[in-house]
């Protein structure tokens, strides 16, 4: 899965686990091991991590809550909203959005085991 460059460090120190995107489909299922990386060049210093999808459902955009708003990475709505319009350029509350929930996979074998 592709992330900003800023949030990698988040996903890795575990203060971001979760992740809104607007998908017709999803691209990953849960129990899946993907690797979160941005999309700049394989000399960046957080290239790449496994994460397991440990769930995954669909959500108005506007129906956000303060505990998954934490989980995104962000303290407040007003944080989160001002990077999603970044991003995505408009807010729209009633948008239906993918929410994937993910944690780092630490251990090799564990990676190995289920790829």
């Amino acid at each position: 899965m592709i992330f900003r460059n800023k949030y990698l460090p988040w996903i890795r120190s575990g203060r971001k686990t979760q992740t809104r995107r607007i998908w017709n489909t999803p691209k990953c299922t849960v129990g899946k091991i993907c690797f979160a990386h941005s999309n700049r060049t394989v000399s960046d210093r957080f290239c790449s991590m496994p994460i397991r999808i440990v769930d995954m459902y669909t959500q108005r955009l506007g129906d956000i809550t303060p505990e998954e708003i934490k989980k995104e990475g962000f303290n407040t709505l007003s944080e989160f909203k001002s990077d999603w319009i970044e991003i995505y350029g408009e807010w729209n509350p009633d948008q239906e959005v993918w929410v994937v929930e993910f944690e780092v996979v630490n251990k090799k074998d564990d990676v190995l085991s289920r790829v």
